[in-house]
């Protein structure tokens, strides 16, 4: 396909943007062909790998607000727990002895995450504040992937590794 005929698949797309015509783009091109007949790569040139993951993921909150006065001040506050668990399969194509295969690591994580948040009047024009969590940062999937990363942009240099 000519550079040329790209821009006339692209189209209005929802709020503003714009979009592909993916469907008519792949019909013209002749995608599906191509995508099933070309080889494996277990990673791009940019360094990103290949997988995929499966997660599970159940969650449950419970808050209490209230209000109350202190000096005759209103105190507003709240607080909560919040429960959060994950059941996460990650797979990702690696070569060992010479053989390719998928390799999938499963793991599972849970926690609990209180918050309290606070705000007193005291004065007309002045609010003090304050507020806890705990918070929880997911670990970056696409870093678990069991996968060959390529290093440069040449693919001329390249990492295996299994993570388990």
């Amino acid at each position: 396909m000519p550079n040329a005929e790209l821009p006339s698949y692209i189209q209005p797309g929802p709020l503003g943007f714009i979009t592909m015509d993916f469907a008519r783009f792949m019909a013209d091109t002749n995608y599906a062909f191509y995508r099933d007949n070309a080889g494996e790569s277990s990673g791009a040139n940019t360094g990103a790998s290949t997988g995929g993951f499966k997660e599970d993921n159940k969650a449950g909150f419970i808050e209490v607000n209230g209000q109350s006065q202190i000096l005759n001040r209103d105190l507003r506050y709240n607080f909560g727990v919040r429960y959060v668990t994950t059941d996460q399969d990650i797979s990702g194509p690696v070569t060992i002895g010479g053989v390719r295969q998928y390799q999938t690591l499963t793991g599972d994580y849970s926690e609990w995450l209180p918050s309290f948040s606070a705000a007193w009047d005291v004065a007309d024009d002045v609010v003090v504040r304050m507020a806890a969590s705990r918070t929880m940062t997911r670990p970056n999937p696409s870093s678990m992937l069991p996968a060959t990363t390529f290093t440069d942009q040449s693919a001329q240099v390249a990492n295996q590794a299994t993570r388990t």
